[in-house]
């Protein structure tokens, strides 16, 4: 399993440096509405309305915890968003997008 190496910060980006060499970069808006709170464990109910944030929203502090999870406190909304390392790792966009496959006609 895939580990997190590093951790830096953008004006519009984390950056996730992996063991394996790869490297992710999560848009904080994305992060921001993919956090696991945002929807209702029971109902699945969306319950955080990404409107309600600026575009300019970014991590205001960010650590992996002693469980291995990215831990975000969120410049707006008085919110923390935990993500566990295996989720973000198969929900990593950049990693997808590099390993298209285009075919021609």
């Amino acid at each position: 399993m895939s580990e997190i190496s590093k951790v830096e910060k953008n004006s519009t980006y984390l950056k996730i440096l992996w063991n394996d060499g790869e490297e992710s970069k999560f848009n904080y808006l994305w992060l921001r509405d993919n956090c696991p709170t945002a929807h209702d464990k029971n109902s699945n109910h969306r319950m955080f309305n990404i409107l309600n944030v600026s575009k300019n929203i970014n991590a205001k502090n960010y650590n992996i915890d002693k469980n291995g999870k990215l831990e975000i406190e969120w410049s707006e909304g008085d919110h923390k968003s935990i993500y566990d390392i295996k989720w973000l790792r198969e929900n990593c966009y950049t990693i997808k997008n590099k390993k298209k496959i285009y075919f021609t006609i």
